[in-house]
C-alpha cells in the first residue's frame, strides 16, 4: 500500500507544462517588445532635448564673447577655437552655425 501511494504522489507531480512554459515565454517577449519600444521612443525625445541644450549654450557663449572681447562672433569657428564651445554639432547630427547674431540649425552632418 505504502508502494502505491508512492507512485501516485510521483505521477501527480509533473512540474510545469509545456503550455504553461509557451504562456511565460509570450508574456516575456510582449514586455520586452514594450520596453524596447519605450527606450527608442525617449532616446529621440533627449536627442531633441539635447539639441535645444546645445542652440542655448552657444547663444550664451556668443554673449560672453562678445563681453569678453567687445565684438560680436561673426563665426563659429571663432567660438570653438576661443573654447567658448567645445562643438557645434549634436548627436542626431544637426549642425549650428552663426547668422546674422543669433545661432541657426538644421544641417545634417554626413556620417
Amino acid at each position: 500500500m505504502c508502494k502505491q501511494n508512492r507512485m501516485k504522489r510521483l505521477t501527480n507531480d509533473r512540474g510545469f507544462t509545456l503550455v504553461e512554459m509557451l504562456i511565460v515565454l509570450v508574456i516575456i517577449s510582449v514586455l520586452i517588445v514594450l520596453t524596447v519600444a519605450n527606450l527608442s521612443k525617449n532616446k529621440s525625445v533627449a536627442e531633441g532635448k539635447e539639441c535645444e541644450a546645445l542652440k542655448t549654450v552657444i547663444g550664451n557663449q556668443m554673449e560672453v564673447y562678445e563681453i569678453d572681447i567687445g565684438e560680436p562672433a561673426a563665426d563659429i569657428t571663432v567660438l570653438m577655437d576661443g573654447g567658448y564651445i567645445q562643438s557645434n554639432t549634436c548627436s542626431n547630427g544637426t549642425i549650428y552655425t552663426i547668422q546674422d547674431g543669433s545661432v541657426v540649425g538644421g544641417e545634417t552632418s554626413s556620417g
